[in-house]
């Protein structure tokens, strides 16, 4: 995978193979289930998000805890 190719952690839908077709394991990766995964990560400990990006209007709560963030619309 390319995480272990940067050496750097994913957090992330996490897919599964079965007979060639992709499904989702256990929670799609949006919304408020992206900051559940952030605290997990980092142990419950506090965490400064310095900047984030979004072209989904699910992650309005990840962006307003970030320093700056982006907004990409889709046309």
């Amino acid at each position: 995978p390319v995480s272990k190719e940067f050496n750097v952690s994913l957090i992330g839908t996490i897919l599964e193979i079965n007979n060639s077709l992709y499904s989702i394991k256990g929670e799609n990766c949006r919304g408020l289930e992206k900051i559940k995964r952030l605290n997990s990560f980092f142990g419950g400990e506090k965490f400064h998000l310095i900047y984030a990006a979004s072209d989904n209007t699910d992650d309005k709560e990840l962006l307003s805890m970030a320093n700056d963030f982006s907004f990409i619309e889709n046309k």
